[in-house]
């Protein structure tokens, strides 16, 4: 799924045209966080593999590529980390 042309817009870190369509048109499995803090995630679930995105503040997407059980794995810890993140700002606003 090589692509020589990358993808315009906030789609340009995909290096497969094929890539960038299915992040922009399937719907996340989950979200979580907020660009401005920790990053804003979302898990796309393909048949066979999961893609982490992370959008930046402008927009911007980046993404991982990960065989569906490592996706589930990786996204497990990136929601530990933000419940653990909010945990400590909400301790630190009482």
């Amino acid at each position: 799924m090589y692509t020589a042309h990358k993808s315009p817009g906030h789609l340009q870190a995909c290096r497969s045209i094929l890539v960038a369509e299915v992040l922009e048109r399937q719907e996340p499995f989950d979200e979580v966080g907020e660009a401005d803090f920790l990053g804003h995630y979302a898990l796309i679930r393909g048949k066979r593999y999961g893609f982490i995105v992370e959008r930046d503040s402008q927009g911007f997407m980046t993404y991982e590529a990960h065989p569906r059980e490592k996706a589930d794995e990786l996204w497990n810890g990136i929601c530990q980390t933000y419940l653990k993140a909010y945990a400590e700002q909400e301790q630190e606003a009482e």
